[in-house]
């Protein structure tokens, strides 16, 4: 029933993307992915910068197991927004937790800490994963970096003090 009122409602207000956004979160809260996933479409396609629906497509891409449809989001959300950090870091994770591909969650994960390197989540599994193997470095620049200064490209005075702790386990 609530359903058919969300429908009702849309009859009403066709062409908001707003809305479709919002039928398509309350459709997913009863776990109606499938009717949930047609309304965040409609409302990405009525304007393809409407980061919101977009983000939620991806989201609920990956609940329903359609990891490539999920990557696809991300990566599209890239493209529409390539100063923001959030997408990269996604793809990171889902490379690694679905796709199982360490060596391209890296590079989304890099790209992430490019665009903002303040990200404690992605730097901690960058060292988990063995951040080393996605930067060239040896023991002893990670040794000698003092803390606050970076020896090391794009690389975080939190990233090395991370990396050092690393080392000495």
């Amino acid at each position: 029933e609530a359903q058919a009122q969300f429908k009702l409602c849309l009859q009403h207000a066709f062409g908001l993307k707003e809305i479709h956004n919002n039928v398509a979160s309350a459709l997913a809260e009863f776990d109606l992915l499938d009717a949930a996933i047609g309304y965040y479409e409609q409302a990405a396609k009525m304007d393809w910068r409407y980061a919101a629906a977009r983000w939620n497509l991806a989201k609920i891409f990956r609940v329903a197991g359609r990891f490539e449809w999920s990557a696809k989001v991300y990566e599209d959300l890239t493209l529409a927004a390539p100063g923001d950090f959030r997408p990269f870091g996604e793809l990171g994770f889902l490379y690694r937790d679905q796709f199982g591909d360490i060596d391209r969650a890296r590079e989304w994960w890099y790209e992430s800490l490019r665009i903002n390197p303040r990200q404690t989540q992605i730097i901690e599994a960058l060292a988990q994963a063995g951040t080393t193997g996605l930067m060239p470095v040896d023991q002893s620049t990670i040794e000698n970096a003092p803390v606050g200064e970076s020896k090391l490209p794009d690389c975080p005075a939190a990233w090395l003090k991370l990396l050092r702790n690393q080392s000495t386990r």
